[in-house]
């Protein structure tokens, strides 16, 4: 009897991974994403993945943050929590990606904010100093 109930698991398992895979298989598509730097990324998806999770594959390949990305088909933007099928995406289409636009869609000029983090190092550390003298020369006296 433990032969035949471990040979019918096996043949479920197989039968359910199989069953697993075709459907998998039959969905998957591959779509484009248009970077504004007119790079093209590929994209591995199935309809039922949202917005959001393709920007992250974007931010991985691109480091640019999920946040500055705004995604578009057909000039109209797409909402990070409905997925491609809402939105009629399919194998093979092309969607765009804008970085820093503003509210009416235009590309908007990346600034750096390095210089805004190097200000705030400097300020800390003339604080700091200003601290350290004012500790010294309190307990000299």
């Amino acid at each position: 009897m433990g032969v035949k109930r471990q040979t019918c698991r096996i043949l479920l398992v197989a039968i359910v991974l199989f069953a697993l895979s075709g459907v998998t298989g039959a969905f998957c598509m591959t779509i484009k994403v248009a970077l504004p730097t007119a790079q093209v990324v590929t994209v591995e998806a199935v309809p039922e993945d949202t917005v959001l999770r393709v920007k992250e594959f974007v931010y991985n390949v691109t480091e640019i943050h999920v946040g500055n990305q705004r995604m578009f088909k057909n000039a109209a933007e797409l909402d990070n929590m409905k997925t491609l099928a809402s939105y009629g995406v399919a194998d093979g289409d092309t969607l765009q990606v804008k970085y820093g636009v503003d509210d009416s869609g235009e590309q908007v000029r990346a600034t750096g904010g390095w210089w805004k983090i190097l200000i705030i190092i400097v300020i800390l550390a003339a604080v700091a100093l200003w601290v350290k003298k004012k500790v010294f020369s309190g307990e000299q006296e």
